[in-house]
């Protein structure tokens, strides 16, 4: 048991002894009817309000005597903590915390486990999975300021495990309050952390890609910190790259059907973005799960947030030495499909988007000159519609910005083929082609607007 008693609220002070003891004789029948009061839906919130304070009073009278009683009182609170008014949800979490003071691991682990379980095999909705999950964390959080690691190790796998699915259907309220109990249970486990680092990774890595409050954020690196340190390794980088293998093999499993909503897709994000230099050996996998994420046909947030992750993977310190080899098959199959018009599919930003990756390629010199060359007119097909997009003034300057570098990156190459392939920018702007190639001084010594002109 904890140090820090629940919030009294009804009394000034802990109950008197013989306060306590009437209680506990008659607990069974007080918990019957206060639950029964509780679940009159025809009463007003205000009754019911006080039938839950009178709820609270006695299991801060029955104290450890109202453990047998911790599944009923359970099943009751899921309705409550996420009540919209804020009184009944309020004095729900009390309830839930008070039940965490006085109760075990042993009687609420199995009783939550159990509930979960009803609800993935009932079609029922009178007890929403976010609410169990809420119930679940208040309840834990509070359990977890005083136990130490051999009384919650037993459970903590099928609990994680059952959270963790969960997790698509979860209040995004919720996700400070589980990292804080994950915290706990990493905490709690200490060496223990070995024998369920797979579920505690991923489960944090789910959170993390979630969530998009930077201090959760920053809470997430301290978890995996932790997690590293009590699992025997150097620090969160191994930890990743230990993990890195077997968590692709998971996603290639189930990246052909992700959407926007998908979870695996934003544990996916955190994981390539937090592996670093580990990435090197799997380059393959996630070019392939990420030109899944890219196709024309998947949902529009699906597909910018890839290109995100393309741009970062582009721009990281640690993945230069690496994504060269791979750059072709990045400009082949995910950035230049990107930057062409589809019907039905004219969303400037995710061109844009594509375009602006293509060029920071270029400026890390990533792609292989002579392969570039090589593409040369398949990568101004691919321009057309960009540079002729009247409704888009920002992806015409970004293409036009594209081909300026294109034709510096390739000036060895390409020599006398510009001229040829450069009539590609008779629809686009006269303007914004004067601009690209009148900076190309090495390329047209006595190049001016006129001179644009001719080659149109």
């Amino acid at each position: 048991m904890c140090s820090k008693a629940p919030k009294f609220l009804a009394f000034k002070e802990r109950p008197k002894e013989g306060v306590r003891l009437l209680v506990k004789r008659n607990v069974e029948a007080m918990v019957k009817s206060a639950l029964e009061d509780i679940a009159t839906w025809s009463l007003n919130s205000e009754v019911r309000y006080t039938f839950l304070l009178q709820l609270y009073s006695i299991i801060l009278c029955c104290e450890d005597g109202i453990v047998p009683f911790t599944g009923k009182i359970t099943s009751t609170l899921y309705r409550f903590v996420a009540d919209e008014d804020k009184k009944m949800s309020s004095v729900a979490c009390e309830i839930a915390y008070a039940l965490g003071f006085y109760s075990t691991p042993e009687v609420f682990v199995p009783i939550f486990i159990n509930d979960f379980q009803q609800k993935e095999e009932s079609t029922e909705e009178n007890a929403p999975s976010t609410q169990i999950t809420r119930c679940a964390i208040l309840v834990l959080l509070e359990e977890l300021k005083g136990t130490v690691s051999e009384d919650i190790a037993k459970h903590v796998g099928t609990l994680i495990d059952a959270i963790d699915r969960e997790i698509p259907n979860l209040d995004p309220t919720l996700i400070p309050a589980l990292l804080l109990l994950v915290h706990k249970l990493v905490e709690a486990t200490g060496e223990g952390c070995k024998e369920f680092r797979p579920l505690f990774f991923r489960l944090v890595l789910s959170l993390g890609g979630v969530c998009d409050l930077k201090e959760a954020k920053d809470f997430v690196s301290g978890i995996m910190e932790k997690l590293s340190v009590n699992c025997g390794l150097k620090d969160a980088h191994e930890l990743f790259s230990n993990e890195l293998e077997s968590a692709l093999e998971e996603y290639k499993k189930t990246y052909k059907t992700w959407d926007k909503n998908s979870l695996e897709r934003f544990a996916f994000d955190a994981l390539v973005r937090n592996s670093n230099t580990a990435i090197a050996d799997h380059w393959e996998n996630i070019t392939e799960i990420i030109s899944a994420c890219i196709d024309v046909k998947k949902d529009y947030e699906l597909r910018f947030d890839t290109l995100k992750l393309i741009e970062h993977l582009i721009e990281s310190e640690e993945a230069q030495s690496s994504i060269e080899p791979h750059a072709t098959y990045i400009l082949d199959k995910i950035l230049l499909p990107s930057c062409m018009w589809k019907p039905g599919k004219p969303v400037a930003k995710i061109r844009k988007a594509a375009i602006t990756c293509v060029i920071k390629m270029l400026e890390r010199n990533q792609v292989d000159r002579k392969e570039l060359c090589a593409r040369f007119k398949e990568i101004m097909n691919s321009l057309k519609s960009c540079l002729d997009d009247d409704w888009a003034d920002d992806l015409r300057f970004a293409a036009c910005a594209f081909v300026k570098y294109l034709l510096s990156y390739l000036v060895a190459e390409i020599q006398s083929k510009v001229v040829a392939e450069s009539r590609f920018c008779a629809g686009c702007d006269i303007r914004a082609a004067a601009e690209v190639f009148g900076c190309q001084a090495r390329f047209y010594q006595n190049c001016n607007v006129q001179g644009i002109r001719g080659l149109l």
